[in-house]
């Protein structure tokens, strides 16, 4: 035990004796190791009964029609399609069997991690960072999303590359060093992501920090054998999807500083940083979404501050403790996607912590022991360890009841992210999905109250008027008509009809009901509403709007040769006729409504 604290004070990064053999580590702590599926099971057990979200969930999987084909899903080669046809091929629509590949997954990253960190820290360190890595809060995202699994298996390929170099590094089998290469290879083919190229780095570091006495340029020119299949990857693959992941995510809609609005490089790189630390540090207000929060004053003040006193710690570090220095370089390091100045990625999000949380853990452990070492205070590390476990086990166990369900995690996002657009189209989805009308359109509402300018919002609500007809709203007098203002209802008519003309039908509605609201008689916005609904081959809803055209203005041409035409459409043929003989009363000259008419004197002719 003694030796062991002595080589956490230890300077020097490299191992005084020869790494202890896998299969050792294996057999000697086959009860711990039991202990680590326990606990992983037990945090993660009441996310097994999760449903599928409408956050990615029901488009990867439920309405992914190319999972129903499996020969083309397996040529695909990407692992998550992959998994997902296997699963539907043998068990269906059905949550459940992907809830436990994720959880089997956790618990094989959580035994290398614990290895891994044997390897390199001895048992004591290796013991207590793994247990904190079971049930850190912040991997929730990651486990209980099925949507999350990627980083799973991103984590999983890189402890096997990390274990391959170190027994590589241990017995100099040039066999482990290309079994090295050769997962990180198949990673790239697999997982299909830019988050694979942070492997090479986190490995850069373990080797230049844990098994070098200095900065090796021998050892780091090695490890430059990585970038053939990266240089590979980015000409067949990665150029394109890089290209198509490109986005510039900004937000006016709010007078104070949001996420979104932040500068890429000035600002963006301090708030990732102190966002990292926070969700290491405090995992308590955990949000699917971190696009609504809100920067104030204080928190712009103390992201610059805690990202250069973060900086600071790590020159500090270097000076003291190679071990640590490396340690708070990593975490950085692996979320480098993140730092891109052309945002491919959120700014942060908790899944991207996932594979960093068990270098934040290992940095835990060494404070653990070296507090007790300090105090002199017998079982201090187990106390705190045990404290610890207890704090994150019920945040990550409170968490994963906000992943059963769509409308728990919209609510919970809601909550800790209210400014974010999102968790009220998502939460207006559900309500739409189960019925519940008059919700999904309250939640559309208040979606865009938080931004005026959500597509998405304006889209469902055209849907939901598609499918049950637009709002009633009071007609107004002629003299109420008459002191309106046009602009707040000519805009959006305008807008609706650029919308209709680029076929985006249900857009084009809601902006002709935010017309309709301004100024219920406004006949132009009622026609062009019936008019949707005709391309829409609603004919009711259609007839509906013509019929209300004209009890505002009874004698338009216009409306009643489109009221004739649906009315054709519904094979009324006499009732058409009626009003294709009333449009030629008022214009006698309506080429369609004489053509129209002669067609239905030839099918239905006059008794």
């Amino acid at each position: 035990m003694k030796k062991k604290r002595k080589d956490l004070k230890n300077k020097n990064p490299v191992q005084k004796t020869a790494f202890p053999k896998i299969k050792n580590i294996l057999r000697e702590n086959k009860f711990f190791i039991i202990l680590l599926v326990f606990v992983c099971a037990a945090v993660y057990f009441n996310v097994l009964a999760g449903e599928f979200l409408v956050v990615d969930d029901l488009s990867g999987f439920v309405n992914n029609e190319q999972i129903r084909n499996l020969p083309e899903s397996l040529k695909n080669l990407q692992i998550q399609t992959t998994v997902y046809a296997l699963s539907y091929q043998f068990f269906g629509i059905n949550p459940l069997p992907l809830h436990l590949i994720s959880l089997f997954l956790h618990i094989g990253v959580t035994i290398l991690v614990f290895i891994f960190l044997y390897l390199l820290f001895g048992k004591e360190v290796s013991l207590i960072a793994s247990l904190l890595f079971a049930v850190h809060p912040v991997n929730t995202e990651a486990i209980s999303w099925i949507s999350g699994a990627p980083y799973l298996y991103h984590a999983l390929f890189t402890y096997l590359i990390i274990i391959s170099h170190l027994v590589y590094k241990q017995n100099k089998n040039n066999l482990y060093f290309f079994t090295a290469i050769t997962l990180f290879s198949l990673a790239l083919v697999i997982i299909r992501s830019p988050w694979v190229l942070v492997m090479p780095i986190a490995l850069v570091i373990i080797d230049q920090f844990f098994l070098e006495k200095k900065i090796s340029f021998k050892s780091f020119s090695r490890l430059l054998l990585f970038a053939i299949p990266i240089i590979i990857f980015y000409l067949t693959s990665f150029q394109e999807s890089y290209t198509t992941r490109v986005s510039y995510r900004q937000d006016g809609t709010h007078s104070a500083m949001n996420q979104q609005s932040l500068k890429p490089v000035i600002e963006s790189y301090p708030y990732t940083i102190y966002s990292m630390l926070k969700l290491y540090l405090f995992p308590r207000d955990l949000t699917v979404y971190y696009d609504g929060n809100i920067i104030t004053n204080m928190i712009y003040v103390s992201m610059f501050i805690v990202s250069i006193l973060f900086v600071c710690f790590i020159v500090y570090s270097w000076r003291k403790n190679r071990r640590t220095a490396g340690l708070l370089i990593i975490l950085p390091l692996l979320i480098t996607p993140t730092f891109s100045p052309i945002k491919i990625t959120w700014f942060i999000a908790e899944r991207y912590l996932y594979l960093g949380s068990a270098f934040f853990c290992t940095l835990v452990a060494m404070l653990v022991l070296k507090l007790e070492d300090k105090t002199k205070i017998k079982h201090l590390s187990l106390v705190l360890t045990i404290l610890l476990l207890t704090i994150y086990s019920a945040r990550t166990i409170l968490r994963n009841n906000d992943w059963k369900d769509s409308k728990s995690l919209a609510l919970a996002t809601i909550k800790t992210s209210p400014y974010s657009v999102r968790p009220y189209n998502d939460l207006g989805g559900v309500y739409f999905m189960e019925k519940n009308i008059e919700k999904a359109k309250e939640y559309y509402q208040k979606a865009l109250e938080v931004n005026p300018s959500s597509n998405t919002a304006m889209s469902n609500l055209g849907l939901i008027y598609l499918q049950n007809g637009l709002p009633e709203f009071a007609v107004k007098t002629a003299e109420e008509i008459t002191g309106l203002d046009s602009e707040p209802y000519q805009q959006p008519f305008n807008q609706g009809t650029n919308a209709f003309q680029n076929k985006q039908n249900r857009l084009a509605l809601y902006y002709f009901s935010q017309a309709l609201a301004v100024n219920p008689s406004f006949v132009e916005a009622i026609d062009a509403a019936g008019i949707v609904y005709l391309k829409e081959n609603e004919i009711d809803f259609a007839i509906q709007q013509f019929k209300k055209s004209l009890k505002i203005q009874p004698d338009q041409e216009r409306t009643l040769y489109m009221l004739g035409f649906a009315e054709y459409k519904k094979k009324n043929f006499q009732v058409a006729k009626e009003y294709l003989i009333k449009t030629l009363e008022i214009n006698p000259d309506h080429t369609e409504a004489q053509q129209n008419l002669k067609m239905l004197e030839e099918v239905s002719p006059a008794r």
